[in-house]
């Protein structure tokens, strides 16, 4: 009986230890607005240019949703808990750090404010947020920004940024952007990793080190009767 309580109090435990570090990481998310997207009208080629910090065309590799599956398997077992909703939904519906998704891509020209041959963009999920859907191996123009404004920081973009699938973009705007010289690239290793990627590798590895921590105890214990 002793023994079935220390089970089921180091399960609890580890399953703490788990919640708690994917709390952690979920609040050094990187944040993406959450007010209601409102777009400013009619605004010209030139001045969507001057008013971006990089514009390129380039095609998806990769897409990660910083939702699922990790933080809704973790909302769903808190439910399961008994909670009657969910936390990490909360970071979606009514937080300012929102979920949403890293896409990566594989730069093709840029014209500025770029010379890597891989980069990885934020956006969010499409609500009130004005988040762009990307879909993976198409080619886009893309305008971003430095999040917040401040040079540095992570390349966001929005619905509002004048994205377009780069088949649909008007001939008009390619003939304006290539007025420009194309930014010679830098061949780089793609960065395909993102802080998510990190959370599943280290929920992956705590159960592994769980069940070898918890066998060597017990073996510990075992020596210990054994010499009484």
């Amino acid at each position: 009986m002793r023994v079935a309580k220390l089970r089921k109090t180091d399960f609890l435990n580890h399953f703490r230890l788990v919640l708690c570090i994917g709390i952690l990481f979920s609040l050094l998310a990187h944040p993406s607005s959450a007010k209601a997207c409102s777009c400013v009208a009619d605004v010209t080629i030139p001045d969507n240019f001057a008013m971006h910090d990089a514009v390129f065309t380039g095609k998806v590799v990769r897409i990660v949703d910083n939702y699922a599956p990790i933080f809704s398997t973790l909302d769903y077992l808190i439910y399961k808990l008994g909670y009657p909703s969910y936390f990490f939904r909360h970071f979606i519906e009514n937080d300012e750090r929102r979920l949403g998704f890293s896409i990566f891509f594989k730069v093709i020209n840029s014209w500025k404010g770029l010379d890597a041959s891989f980069i990885e963009v934020s956006t969010g999920r499409g609500t009130g947020d004005c988040g762009y859907s990307f879909l993976t191996h198409e080619e886009y123009l893309i305008y971003l920004s430095h999040a917040y404004g401040i040079p540095g920081n992570d390349w966001v973009t929005s619905i509002c940024s004048g994205n377009s699938i780069l088949s649909a973009t008007s001939t008009e705007e390619l003939n304006y952007l290539n007025t420009f010289p194309i930014l010679p690239l830098k061949t780089t290793i793609p960065t395909l990793w993102t802080e998510k990627d990190t959370i599943i590798s280290a929920l992956l590895l705590i159960p592994i080190a769980s069940i070898i921590f918890i066998k060597r105890r017990r073996q510990l214990q075992k020596r210990h009767q054994l010499l009484k």
